[in-house]
């Protein structure tokens, strides 16, 4: 286990008018494929969602760096284009996690979707304005608010992911990805089928432009997959076999499978034993 001391950080969300999106989106390709991405005490996401209130869109953009340093380096020129509100400040970890748990309404029909790439800006351009199509047809769902959170994954993520005998999640990749979380909220199961087949029309029309472009990556992070989806199929036949492997050991009489207590979406037995 690697242990690290827990300090007080750098980071906070700065939100932008709408207009601002070719700019936040070049600035998420320089930090994500730039020299800034040797730096390990940086990392961020951003966000593109949809207000139902104002019929209008919004930008933010999360800014981390792990240590007390005020406006790091690798957000100089971030931190130049004009803003329409700030948190940033050096904080412990336990007030930035309830910003952002007060972000999202308690309560609420919830699914969420991803797919993953590598990184030309105009990608980050296109994905949002397929999310914008898809909407429109939907924008009056009662409660819906459904929101792009854009966010890399970098070369010394995948490495750390290898080391101490390897993630069975099996990542590999030439260079840093970009994983988008596709999150959709709305109030009435009434409207399941609709906000189904929004998600749905995103995943397909957002995976079929980052295959058109040559970038489309097969792995996907598990935790933003909706049920429709297969990120097991990302994961390749011997990681598989290793997950299968590893279940059958701890696991023999299967309490924590479909057969048992665990009925949840993904099966990891099903798809080792295939």
């Amino acid at each position: 286990i690697r242990a690290v001391p827990q300090t007080q950080f750098y980071s906070g969300q700065k939100s932008y008018s709408a207009d601002k999106r070719d700019t936040i989106a070049d600035i998420a390709y320089e930090l994500t494929t730039g020299s800034s991405k040797s730096d390990t005490a940086m990392s961020f996401y951003f966000d593109f969602g949809y207000d139902q209130e104002t019929d209008n869109y919004t930008l933010t953009f999360t800014q981390e760096y792990s240590q007390p340093i005020f406006n790091p380096r690798p957000f100089y020129r971030l931190n130049r284009v004009p803003s329409e509100s700030s948190t940033i400040r050096i904080d412990w970890s336990t007030s930035f996690s309830r910003e952002v748990d007060s972000e999202t309404p308690p309560g609420g029909r919830n699914l969420f979707a991803t797919v993953s790439y590598y990184p030309p800006a105009d990608l980050n351009r296109q994905i949002q304005d397929i999310m914008i199509e898809e909407l429109q047809s939907v924008k009056k769902t009662p409660g819906f608010l459904p929101n792009l959170v854009i966010q890399p994954l970098y070369e010394a993520s995948i490495r750390a992911s290898k080391e101490r005998g390897g993630s069975a999640a099996g990542l590999d990749a030439n260079g840093p990805l970009t994983v988008v979380l596709l999150t959709t909220l709305w109030n009435n199961a009434s409207e399941n089928d609709a906000m189904n087949t929004f998600v749905s029309n995103w995943v397909e029309k957002s995976t079929a432009v980052t295959r058109d472009a040559g970038e489309h990556h097969p792995w996907m992070y598990i935790n933003y997959a909706s049920k429709e989806q297969d990120p097991y199929g990302g994961y390749g036949e011997e990681n598989l076999e290793r997950l299968g492997r590893i279940q059958r050991s701890v696991d023999p009489d299967g309490v924590f499978t479909s057969r048992g207590l665990c009925r949840g979406v993904f099966q990891v037995t099903v798809k080792a034993r295939s």
